[in-house]
């Protein structure tokens, strides 16, 4: 018995003599990647820029100067108007299915919506000013728990904030159609000129999800200024306005820095689980932290290049751990999802003097004499000029989508063509 307690005393000492010689081996080896990880984020720190969650909630404007403030305020209102509207619709839209109209949406113009829009509006007087007020602030940050230890809890209480977004823009929106149904077309741009302003200010929230909510909110007030400049109602003055407010949309300026917001919020979540935080403390964790610090580098670096930005993206990932690489499709979505929003805000931005100058005329037009920037014109998509054709119907101006076909102006689906062609009756 005593051979065996010997034995074994010896077998545990030997065992944990490979634990430490073990332990020991994984210091070393853990050391370089700790040390290269340390000076990265000590670099990225005193350069200014958030490696937290909780760095993101530092130095917020005064409330008056924020366009939280006032969404915040005007959320309850916002979200009441936007339900009202889509219960009416669907109750309606279900009235007269059963009458044996097949719709799935009402016209912007239909009158029943347009009463619609006029008595929740009315309901609801709080709500527009205050949207107003918010579009005119240079910040925007948003009132959350940056404090809050999760990543997960976070980007959860941000996505409910994010609803108002949508809410807010959607409640102006109602308002273009209402002023249009009423011949008030200069009225109308205004309002459209608070979304673009909102959306833009909108643009500071941060990650990716943030960035996401933005393209959708800039492509809501474009569509919304495309239906008022096809009314052919509106003065030089009104068309030089929508062009300087179309002229500040940083589109490539707010994806770049999505992704330094995005960083700070990735750099969380490799923290924010046991099995993740146990990761991340070994060398491969530590590795997989530097390439995702890498891609993050790569992609603020090259913003304004998708391109290049994709190949350098790439050959880090090629290297890269799995966590990191699992990154690859939801950036490869929302750069199509910003390439898009360029390519409706280029074609805006040639319809504006194109109806001003040439609306009901048949001749050949090129799109060097509308005198806008060159860059302006180019496709985002395919790097040429943008299509520009006359139909009986009006002016027909697009880019070729992703797809990289010329499918001659059919913005049927997300594949197809992106632009803006004559506004359909009753739309």
């Amino acid at each position: 018995m005593r051979r065996v307690l010997r034995l074994l005393k010896f077998g545990l000492l030997g065992l944990f003599g490979l634990i430490g010689l073990g332990l020991i081996g994984l210091a070393i080896a853990n050391a370089p990647a700790e040390s290269q990880l340390k000076e990265r984020i000590a670099a990225l720190q005193d350069a200014g820029e958030p490696v937290s969650i909780a760095d993101l909630g530092k130095n917020p404007p005064e409330a008056k100067d924020n366009a939280a403030t006032y969404l915040d305020l005007a959320q309850k209102d916002c979200l009441a108007i936007q339900k009202e509207v889509s219960d009416f619709e669907e109750q309606e839209l279900l009235t007269r299915e059963k009458s044996g109209e097949k719709l799935q949406s009402l016209p912007d113009d239909d009158p029943v919506m347009i009463d619609i829009y006029r008595k929740t509006l009315a309901a609801h007087p709080k709500a527009v000013p205050l949207l107003i007020q918010a579009s005119e602030c240079s910040r925007y940050h948003m009132i959350l728990n940056y404090g809050n230890e999760s990543p997960t809890a976070f980007i959860e209480e941000m996505l409910k904030k994010i609803q108002a977004e949508r809410a807010a823009i959607r409640t102006l929106n109602y308002l273009v159609r209402l002023l249009m149904a009423e011949g008030k077309a200069e009225e109308a741009l205004d309002t459209c000129l608070v979304m673009l302003r909102l959306s833009n200010v909108c643009a500071q929230a941060p990650a990716l999800v943030g960035q996401l909510v933005t393209i959708a909110l800039r492509s809501v007030s474009l569509e919304a200024c495309s239906r008022v400049l096809q009314s052919d109602q509106l003065s030089p003055e009104a068309r030089q306005r929508l062009e300087s407010e179309l002229a500040r949309q940083d589109i490539r300026g707010s994806y770049r820095d999505s992704f330094r917001t995005e960083r700070a919020v990735g750099l969380s979540h490799f923290e924010d689980a046991k099995f993740l935080a146990t990761y991340s403390a070994l060398p491969q964790g530590k590795s997989e932290k530097l390439s995702y610090l890498e891609v993050m580098d790569a992609l603020i670096k090259h913003a304004d290049q998708p391109s290049r930005a994709k190949l350098e993206m790439r050959r880090i990932l090629d290297r890269a751990g799995p966590l990191t690489q699992t990154l690859a499709p939801a950036i490869q979505a929302t750069n199509e999802a910003v390439t898009r929003n360029e390519a409706y805000l280029r074609c805006l931005r040639v319809l504006n003097p194109l109806l001003a100058r040439h609306a009901g005329e048949a001749k050949e037009v090129q799109l060097r004499d509308l005198g806008l920037p060159p860059e302006v014109t180019i496709d985002p998509f395919n790097g040429k000029p943008l299509n520009l054709k006359r139909t009986d119907e009006g002016w027909i101006i697009y880019s070729v989508g992703r797809d990289l076909k010329d499918n001659g102006g059919l913005f049927d689906d997300m594949a197809t063509d992106v632009g803006y062609g004559p506004a359909k009756r009753g739309s």
